[in-house]
């Protein structure tokens, strides 16, 4: 096989086992370990390497033995197995030699058992092994003693001594000089950009970091990653997002070269911050999903920790709190969970930030003393200035601004201190912000000028919304109305552009009572309604005291309803009853060119490519059509401009028509048309005119146009929706047919068909099921199948996982909670039992449920009855329970982890879901099955399992049921090249599942006939092939088997090939 597809050199080495052949196995074992590593497959390749180690006589050379020994610790620490590790390196110590080509070898391994505990926490133990091999004499080469200086200047830098990390590594720098090493020169500078971060040295840390990185590619070494990382991060911290984007992106594609899969995940990770600081916003959601979904697949728990914080404070910088707030309390958990204080830090930051937005100044208290706490005395430098900042918003909330204006002014000198430009203009826009919101205070505007200086250099437009909107507050201050409400236009503009919720609704706010002072009462009147709506989605937040101005302006004694009004409701009604564009365009056209009396009219609307397209006309065809959409595309233009209705009282005369052939044609006149608007953005626009009569548009005529338009805007687009809905309800009533399918049960044995029989049976009652069987054998499956042949298939199915949750949070889960139950319960959570009402819920591992939780659990049971946590109403449910373990209840009750009473209750209708090894009858549909749904998502051109391959399926004993078979499916068709899954394509377990001694037995004498015809087909291939390659030279053959020549003779006898022999003429 080729050296980056492991499967064929596993089944060679299989082979050359059973062939007595132990030297080309280990050979094999080892090739295909190292195609493993390639492919970040590090557990599995661990697996072959002890496989290789502990084959009898198969690795004699001590030197390959020691390597493949290194390679085995190498890989058991990076997936933290340390005292395994330590065992391999201490085997490797005992093995190796004390020959010149061993020391390389015994020198990485005692480099590797630094390292080991090193991260062990035991750093003492560590520098002091490196400190011995560095004084020992003769020892060393010039490039070892370099990588051992390396080492220890890590070392050094982690316990925080950065002058003796200097020291380590400048010497190593020494050492190289000359020297033909470029990777460990570049593992050096890369180190002293680490130092001289950690002193806030960005200048220096960014030149260190840019040489490791051309020294790293021009070696080709997957280490640029990290250093690529690191100068990203300066990048970011001093401003500079472009770079720091240019650099993240340059990383990434030298991981997806071969980097580790969660080394890549936390490149896109940081990736995604800098996208979304400079606006893209859903790149950056996109970017922070797909690292979310690889540390999910790798258990990176860290990972997602990172992941749910900044989605949590993307999601409060955007508006979206209540999902900021859900998103961070579950990263906070998983934090909890791990114990890692910096995270915990985090977590409680952004919540104290979240809950200052939503005004609960309570609660975010009580988050900055966790914040606090979390650290300790470990809360210095950044971390220090970023909770004074949190703590100086909360002053200023609760009305402190002398504290507010101190801490934040600390804030600014640290972070200035630092160099980290970004959060520097952050801190000082706060500071704007509050002396601002204090009454009698001059404007700031000094520190706004230093701040706008620093957001042209980061190019971030969340810091150029935040300035515009402040700058608009100093121009009000300064009583210019015309040059706050430009300022505010354009924080209103950049703020749409990111979708942030909370700038957009103050913007819209203050830019509305500007216009109102200014007489712009329409202006006023469209920004006080956007602005409203705003706050009323988030709820939660107060709308500043400029939005009650701007109506208090905007008050006046109500007119006479008049004629235009009647209509205008009239239309109303009669288009938002149709749900088909066409014809609301068609009747706004009538409409508009009745009441305003015109004689034509035109309706254009945006095309998907951005250009206009006549949809509704009247009086107007062919060239004449042509001719209008064409001058009336200019006047749309100017009306976008001035956000006005256009009109022309004597068009032959107005310059704006000059080349309209049918203006002069037709004698037109007047002409009016206002834009089309939806959501705010403009999706066409609305035209008529007049042949006869000049001057026959008033202004009473334009503001009716104006309104007409607004009102279609609403139908369009509330008719645009309706068809995304049924269009979504189509696919989801399809993807509800997919999934019905393929929660068919596939029972072709007799005891699969039983079992379906008693799972249908069960069904039609609500009696609770106790479902019993391995891991994976398809309980789950089974429960789904209950619920869809039940009378409740129409209610809700829930399924809640008893092992996953921790045990403290299982009676929240299940009942839910009051406000104020426990800490951090702001709101009322509903259990899975009520969200499950009238449906089925499946309780998965009920073993593993806590006893405190079994009790309440048999409450709901018996009497359908509870009460959420903190709570004093008895709610009451109606639910249909089915349970699903791999324990034996029964032992677990006798042992006093699981109520008798609950298992009783429970114990009504027991059904097991037998083992796939008990009904291998089902094992091909199945293993079909799962081809065509990997395939179809792997997007291959796989369509069916060889003979060979199924026959090996059939006689393994799959320990993890239809789980495991569907994993080695999935794994055979991304592994397969052509369009049919071949033995080779299956695992090593599977593989190893041949009936009887295995093909080619040197022992016996096999009598062929009664192997499965599959086998038969595959032995005859074999034979066949290397008789040919051998040109039927038997003893050649053999060889190339690596079976006896004797064995050849008997098989070409029992699977009659001499008919195969070529004649001699041909």
């Amino acid at each position: 096989g080729s050296g980056d597809d492991p499967a064929p050199l596993v089944e060679a080495a299989r082979h050359w086992e059973k062939a007595g052949v132990p030297v080309s196995a280990a050979r094999a074992l080892l090739r295909a370990a190292s195609a493993m590593e390639r492919l970040s497959l590090a557990r599995e390749a661990a697996r072959l390497y002890r496989r290789a180690l502990v084959l009898p006589n198969g690795i004699r050379s001590p030197i390959e033995r020691g390597k493949a020994l290194y390679a085995l610790a190498y890989l058991r620490q990076r997936h933290g197995e340390p005292r395994g590790a330590l065992a391999a390196l201490r085997l490797l110590d005992r093995t190796i030699g004390s020959d010149a080509k061993a020391r390389s070898i015994r020198l990485a391994a005692v480099r590797l058992a630094a390292w080991v505990r090193f991260l062990r926490g035991k750093s003492g133990e560590a520098e002091a092994t490196l400190a011995r091999l560095l004084g020992e004499t003769g020892i060393l080469d010039g490039k070892d003693e370099a990588a051992v200086l390396c080492d220890l200047g890590w070392f050094s830098l982690s316990r925080g001594s950065v002058v003796d990390a200097r020291s380590h590594l400048n010497r190593a720098l020494s050492v190289l000089k000359g020297s033909g090493s470029p990777v460990l020169r570049a593992r050096a500078l890369n180190r002293l950009g680490a130092a001289a971060f950690y002193e806030s040295e960005w200048r220096e840390a960014a030149s260190f970091y840019s040489r490791a990185v051309r020294l790293f590619e021009r070696s080709e070494s997957s280490e640029a990653v990290g250093a690529l990382a690191n100068l990203a991060l300066v990048h970011l911290w001093t401003g500079s997002l472009r770079s720091a984007r240019a650099s993240l992106e340059k990383a990434r594609a030298h991981a997806s070269r071969g980097a580790d899969a969660v080394e890549e995940a936390r490149i896109v990770e940081d990736l995604a911050r800098v996208l979304f600081r400079l606006g893209e916003v859903e790149e950056a959601s996109t970017a922070l999903e797909e690292a979310r979904s690889t540390y999910v697949d790798f258990r990176h728990d860290a990972g997602v920790v990172r992941v749910l914080l900044t989605n949590g404070q993307m999601a409060r910088e955007r508006g979206r709190l209540d999902r900021s707030l859900d998103l961070l309390m579950r990263g906070l958990a998983l934090a909890r969970a791990g114990a890692k204080p910096y995270a915990l830090f985090d977590a409680y930051n952004l919540l104290a930030l979240t809950h200052l937005a939503r005004e609960e100044t309570d609660a975010a208290g009580e988050a900055v003393r966790e914040a606090a706490d979390a650290l300790g005395e470990r809360l210095t430098g950044r971390y220090e200035a970023i909770l004074e900042r949190t703590i100086a918003r909360l002053a200023a909330a609760r009305g402190g601004y002398d504290e507010a204006e101190k801490r934040l002014e600390r804030a600014t000198r640290l972070f200035f201190k630092r160099g980290e430009r970004l959060m520097a203009a952050e801190t000082l826009l706060l500071e704007a912000q509050v002396r601002l919101d204090r009454p009698g205070m001059p404007t700031p505007q000094a520190l706004l000028d230093r701040a706008a200086g620093l957001a042209k250099e980061t190019e971030c437009p969340w810091l150029e919304c935040r300035l515009a909107l402040l700058q608009g507050r100093c121009a009000e201050k300064r009583q210019d109305p015309g040059a706050a409400a430009a300022l505010y236009r354009d924080a209103t503009q950049i703020a749409r552009r990111l979708d942030a919720r909370l700038d957009l609704a103050e913007s819209l706010a203050r830019l509305g009572a500007a216009s109102a002072k200014r007489g712009e009462r329409r202006r006023a009147q469209s920004c006080i309604e956007e602005a409203t709506a705003l706050y009323d989605l988030m709820r939660v937040v107060s709308p500043p005291e400029a939005l009650a101005e701007a109506r208090l302006v905007l008050q006046a004694p109500e007119e006479e309803v008049g004629e235009s009004f009647r209509v205008l409701c009239r239309i109303s009604e009669i288009i938002n009853s149709f749900r088909d564009t066409d014809a609301i365009l068609e009747h706004v056209l009538d409409q508009a060119i009745d009441h305003l009396r015109a004689e034509r009219g035109l309706i254009l609307l945006y095309t998907p490519d951005g250009q206009l397209a006549p949809s509704a006309a009247r009086g107007l065809d062919g060239e004449d059509l042509k001719d209008a959409s064409r001058f009336s595309r200019t006047l749309f233009a100017r009306a976008e401009e001035s956000e006005e209705p256009l009109v022309a009282d004597n068009a032959l005369a107005d310059p704006r028509f000059d080349g309209a052939e049918s203006v002069a044609a037709f004698n037109i006149l007047s002409v009016a048309c206002t834009p089309l608007r939806s959501r705010g953005k403009p999706i066409g626009l609305i035209y008529v005119d007049n042949c006869r009569t000049p001057n026959l548009f008033s202004k009473g005529d334009l503001t009716f146009l104006r309104a007409l338009a607004n009102l279609a805007g609403v139908a369009l687009e509330n008719a645009r929706l309706l068809e995304d809905l049924r269009r979504e309800n189509v696919l989801f009533k399809e993807e509800a047919d997919r999934r019905a399918r393929e929660s068919e049960m596939i029972a072709e044995s007799p005891v699969a068909r039983k079992t379906v029989d008693l799972l249908r049976k069960s069904a039609r009652s609500d009696v609770t099921i106790l479902l019993l069987g391995e891991t994976g054998a398809g309980k789950g499956l089974a429960a789904h199948f209950i619920h869809r042949e039940s009378p409740r298939r129409d209610q809700p199915f829930l399924r809640m996982n008893c092992a996953a949750i921790a045990p403290s949070l299982v009676e929240d889960e299940l009942f839910g909670h009051e406000p104020g139950s426990f800490t951090d319960a702001r709101e009322r959570k509903a259990g899975i039992f009520e969200r499950a009402h009238l449906g089925t819920l499946l309780l998965d591992e009920i073993g593993d449920m806590p006893l405190s939780a079994q009790g309440k659990l048999l409450r709901v049971l018996q009497e359908g009855e509870y009460e959420r946590l903190g709570g004093t109403e008895t709610l009451r449910t109606n639910v249909r329970i089915i349970a699903a373990t791999n324990r034996a209840l029964s032992d677990l009750a006798a042992s006093g982890g699981f109520r008798y009473d609950l298992y009783y209750r429970l114990n009504v209708v027991t059904i097991e879901i037998p083992p796939l090894r008990a009904r291998r009858e089902d094992i091909p549909a199945l293993a079909r099955y799962f081809l065509d749904r990997h395939a179809r998502r792997n997007r291959k051109d796989v369509r069916s399992i060889s003979g060979a391959a199924e026959s090996l399926l059939r006689s393994y004993d799959w320990p993890g049921n239809v789980r495991e078979l569907d994993h080695v499916i999935e794994r055979a068709v991304i592994f397969s090249d052509g369009r049919r899954i071949e033995a080779a394509h299956l695992t090593e377990e599977v593989r190893s599942a041949f009936p009887g001694e295995g093909l080619f037995s040197q022992e016996r004498e096999t009598d062929t006939r009664h192997l499965p015809r599959e086998l038969r087909s595959v032995e005859s291939e074999l034979l066949r092939d290397a008789l040919a390659r051998s040109g039927w030279n038997r003893s050649k053959a053999a060889r190339l088997l690596g079976i006896h020549e004797s064995t050849v003779r008997k098989k070409i006898r029992l699977l009659h090939l001499d008919r195969f022999r070529p004649t001699q003429a041909s």
